[in-house]
């Protein structure tokens, strides 16, 4: 799962699960100058902590 913002540029801010090479789960945050709406920002946050849950249980 990852999570995808588009603005209406087409300039995207992107959320995915990865595993380090420890092993450890992190999420990867990939950005390329996305204007987030004020009130989209909630969707964001809860977007990153869906895919950093998911992350944390998939090293379980």
């Amino acid at each position: 799962m990852s999570y995808r913002y588009a603005d209406p540029d087409g300039d995207t801010f992107e959320v995915d699960t990865c595993i380090n090479d420890d092993g450890t789960p992190v999420i990867v945050i990939d950005c390329v100058t996305a204007r987030i709406p004020l009130d989209r920002v909630e969707e964001l946050v809860a977007g990153i902590r869906d895919i950093a849950d998911e992350a944390a249980g998939a090293s379980r």
